[in-house]
């Protein structure tokens, strides 16, 4: 439905580089949208991706009109989601805030999915870099 191309400042990804994976803040969480946002605050993560990821739930609430969200912020070590796929949620926002960023299959390409998990060659697919924001349904 849309991408939200944002440029996050280049010294706190580099602070979050660096940090050992195994210090990587988790979060998972379901429930109202202030509730789940004011969840980051307590979370072992620095101050602005606290922030950062808060302000996301409030947005996303405020966009679609949802009282109620679940979130899930995870480190992922290897392709969280290699096979292509529609998922059963009505829509859906993701940001990626280290790594190479995201990658999906062009709504011109988007039949060959149906409700199956597919292999797509990679030429196919376009990339949104780290901390840009895209909402979609599926």
């Amino acid at each position: 439905l849309g991408i939200w191309l944002r440029d996050l400042d280049p010294l706190a990804l580099a602070d979050l580089d660096a940090m050992p994976p195994v210090d990587l803040p988790q979060l998972r969480c379901e429930g109202l949208a202030d509730d789940v946002a004011d969840a980051f605050a307590a979370l072992s993560a620095p101050a602005w991706l606290q922030r950062d990821a808060a302000d996301l739930v409030r947005t996303f609430a405020g966009l679609t009109g949802l009282r109620r969200v679940a979130v899930k912020l995870d480190p992922v070590a290897t392709d969280a989601c290699r096979k292509l796929h529609h998922d059963q949620l009505p829509l859906r926002m993701l940001c990626v805030y280290r790594g190479r960023g995201t990658q999906f299959l062009p709504p011109a390409h988007e039949a060959r999915i149906g409700g199956e998990r597919i292999d797509v060659d990679d030429r196919l697919l376009e990339t949104v870099p780290r901390g840009a924001v895209m909402l979609f349904t599926g």
